[in-house]
């Protein structure tokens, strides 16, 4: 996954400046809505312990892969940092558990984020150097920070 949301996301911040935001937005709310039923569904299952795909490895790590460009893209395109489809792909695609798919999120949306961000600084979409380190640093380095201290502390 992380492969893919690097190349992704470098490739979809490229693309921002072509997209109208009146798409951008009916995009957003047809992703959190289709993710919310999954979540919903996933919440009705509670207990059955299921997976979309085999326990095939290639065709596992083709699936990561995919993964990947999709959730590089919408966190490059729309500025989120991605765990919102990060979790629900890695329970329902791979049968990971919650704890497992938040600890993951983290360290899966990390270089997917960095690369987005040195994108959008090489491009000139941030109007200062204030704005993102009063921004980005706390909003992303903080709470992942302290998830991973909180998970490997277990």
């Amino acid at each position: 996954m992380v492969l893919g949301g690097m190349a992704a996301a470098w490739i979809g911040a490229g693309f921002l400046e072509r997209i109208h935001k009146a798409h951008i937005m009916t995009v957003i709310a047809a992703l959190l809505a289709g993710t919310a039923v999954l979540l919903a569904l996933e919440a009705l299952l509670s207990g059955a312990s299921w997976s979309a795909l085999p326990q095939d490895p290639l065709l596992r790590a083709v699936a990561g892969v995919a993964a990947g460009l999709f959730v590089g893209s919408i966190s490059s395109l729309l500025g989120v940092v991605g765990g919102e489809f990060i979790i629900p792909i890695l329970i329902f695609m791979l049968g990971a558990d919650i704890r497992t798919a938040g600890t993951a999120s983290v360290l899966i949306r990390l270089p997917i984020v960095l690369t987005g961000v040195a994108r959008h600084w090489l491009t000139g979409h941030y109007r200062s150097q204030t704005m993102l380190l009063y921004l980005m640093v706390p909003m992303n380095w903080a709470p992942s920070l302290a998830l991973l201290q909180v998970a490997t502390s277990r």
